[in-house]
């Protein structure tokens, strides 16, 4: 943080020699304390003028990233307009919450991870919001927290089938907001979930299928037979329905059509779960009616149990230990990296040969570079470059100014970057996505946690 380095020389039976350089800068006068309580500068996502950010830049907002406390209610704020984002984060104050503000999509799944927020509050006119949402909904660490998206409303069915929690439509009033806010907040201390399942008579869900999809006692669940389930879903509020497509599918495809034409019953959570294969004719129902209503077609306990989980918005660190791991396998195959081209950018040769080594094992193609000057050189030869893995501290031009250089050029607004970062440095974190990094790893670097983590960059 002070802009120096530590430098180390040893003989062995002589003992070690450290030296600490720090540069000489001219001290400026520290500001006076803000009182307790006061907005802190925007620190955790400044934004850049190059063009087209003119009125962002224009305008300074502020968060309450800099002075959380481990027990604070944290809201995350993923907004391009100031005077909304403002607005939305004075509402968080007034419902006791502190709010984190991130102005460009690309650092949102890492503050996310960072500050570990009860709630997400998501702005639809940002640039790629539908990617920001999967990347929330597909990261373990994020996957259970409830979003609140502010659009257009033609994106109501698509963002609530994506996982988000509740939408509302633009333009809103402050009690629509605050009506939002309030359920947000019903839904961060729900301590129980309800799913309705409803099969035919004969065509009951097996007891393994039934122990995974509950998993705990915080899901209660309702048995509906299929007879009298559109009477119940308009009559009970239940968190999920689980419609299970049997034998005699068009039954239960009758149903869901039913459902798709109720204005209010479509914006319900539903999984329609096959339980025998489907012909070519049924499937194709199933997929035209998923698309008119918040449905999703799994055709395996393995997803019926991740599509449960992301509707229900369950913390996956707390689920049994069996579902964990059919949840885990779920998600390892290396499809989102094959072909891929990832750009490492670091100075430790060893680092590179390692990362190398693994990504290369998993289909992807490599490009390396030892210091960030090197690596913005390798990236303009490589402009079809997927993704990038930067090392933050690095000599002649460390990752922090390798970062904001990149977000400077248009083309690689949206590259997904990935910083490299001490363990023990808090702050090397932060600063990483203020200079323009999208999502962090500690090192040394775990390379199965990197390999899921670019999976999610990889597969938005």
């Amino acid at each position: 943080m002070l802009g120096g380095e530590i430098q180390v020389s040893s003989t062995p039976g002589l003992g070690s020699r450290f030296a600490l350089f720090l540069p000489l800068t001219e001290r400026v006068a520290e500001p006076a304390l803000e009182p307790r309580g006061a907005l802190a500068p925007l620190r955790a996502d400044a934004p850049r003028t190059n063009g087209r950010s003119t009125e962002i830049a224009a305008v300074p907002l502020a968060d309450d990233s800099v002075q959380l406390e481990s027990d604070d209610r944290v809201v995350l704020v993923i907004d391009s307009q100031p005077e909304r984002a403002r607005a939305l984060l004075e509402t968080m104050h007034a419902h006791g919450a502190k709010g984190v503000l991130a102005t460009r999509p690309t650092s949102a799944l890492g503050l996310a991870r960072e500050h570990r927020p009860a709630a997400v509050v998501l702005a639809g006119d940002l640039p790629r919001v539908d990617t920001v949402l999967g990347q929330l909904k597909k990261h373990p660490d994020t996957r259970h927290v409830p979003v609140l998206m502010i659009g257009d409303g033609a994106a109501r069915i698509d963002a609530l089938r994506a996982g988000a929690a509740m939408f509302v439509e633009e333009p809103m009033s402050s009690t629509e907001l605050e009506q939002a806010l309030a359920e947000l907040e019903r839904l961060t201390g729900m301590p129980e979930r309800r799913i309705a399942l409803i099969e035919e008579e004969n065509e009951r869900l097996d007891h393994e299928t039934l122990a995974l999809l509950t998993g705990s006692d915080q899901v209660a669940l309702d048995r509906i037979d299929a007879a009298d389930a559109l009477a119940a879903l308009r009559r009970e509020a239940f968190d999920l329905a689980v419609v299970v497509i049997g034998a005699h599918p068009r039954r239960g495809i009758e149903l869901l059509r039913d459902v798709s034409a109720d204005a209010v019953l479509r914006e319900r959570r539903m999984i329609a779960y096959a339980t025998a294969k489907l012909d070519n004719t049924d499937r194709a129902l199933l997929e035209a009616l998923s698309k008119t209503a918040v449905m999703s077609v799994a055709d395996s306990p393995e997803r019926l149990v991740d599509r449960a989980a992301l509707f229900l918005h369950r913390v996956e660190a707390q689920l049994p230990a069996p579902t964990r791991r059919m949840l885990g396998a779920l998600r390892t195959g290396d499809a989102p990296l094959q072909g891929k081209k990832v750009l490492v950018v670091d100075d430790d040769i060893r680092n590179v040969f390692a990362l190398t080594s693994s990504l290369e094992q998993r289909g992807m193609k490599v490009v390396f570079a030892e210091n960030g000057r090197e690596g913005i050189e390798r990236l303009l030869q490589h402009a079809n470059t997927d993704l990038i893995l930067l090392d933050i501290m690095m000599p002649e031009m460390d990752g922090y100014e390798t970062a904001r250089a990149i977000r400077s050029m248009p083309r690689f607004e949206h590259l997904p970057i990935i910083s490299l970062t001490a363990k023990a440095m808090k702050g090397d974190r932060d600063k990483a996505i203020t200079a323009g990094a999208s999502d962090y790893i500690t090192k040394p670097v775990d390379v199965e946690q990197l390999v899921s983590m670019m999976r999610v960059w990889l597969d938005a």
